[in-house]
């Protein structure tokens, strides 16, 4: 289940078999999600390079 908030993320943590969350080093919004899911519910990082913005000037 794909989440955009964190309400949305925990309630797919609790409920779904995984998770799939927008994380970065530039958006930490999603962390309570990252730690609801530490007990072993599988999460899917998309965005952990911010769409290409922190690849440090390279291609992706």
């Amino acid at each position: 289940m794909s989440s955009e908030t964190v309400v949305a993320g925990l309630r797919a943590v609790a409920g779904s078999d995984m998770a799939m969350i927008a994380h970065s080093p530039a958006d930490t919004a999603c962390r309570p999600v990252l730690d609801a899911a530490a007990a072993g519910a599988p999460v899917l990082i998309e965005q952990a390079l911010a769409s290409g913005h922190l690849a440090g000037g390279r291609d992706p």
